[in-house]
């Protein structure tokens, strides 16, 4: 899991072997996973400027994503009381 420093996406996971990129926004805990993602494509989300911008014009109805997945979460890190 790797935590970004962005208003839109909380942290993202990438399995290189299956090309698999989850997504977990900081509107919710739900992550979204997008299937065949390039390695090159992922390491271009954790080190862009803008995480969100880079989503939107790179990642966003670019690959494939399934139903919607609830997995253990990351939100708990950025929470404020």
């Amino acid at each position: 899991m790797i935590y970004l420093n962005s208003d839109a996406i909380s942290c993202v996971d990438y399995d290189s072997w299956s090309q698999v990129l989850s997504i977990q926004f900081t509107s919710g805990v739900i992550f979204y996973s997008f299937y065949g993602v390039p390695a090159p494509v992922f390491y271009g989300l954790i080190s862009a400027h803008s995480a969100g911008k880079y989503h939107n014009q790179y990642i966003r109805g670019c690959y494939r994503r399934p139903a919607l997945e609830k997995l253990p979460g990351c939100r708990a890190r950025f929470a404020t009381s």
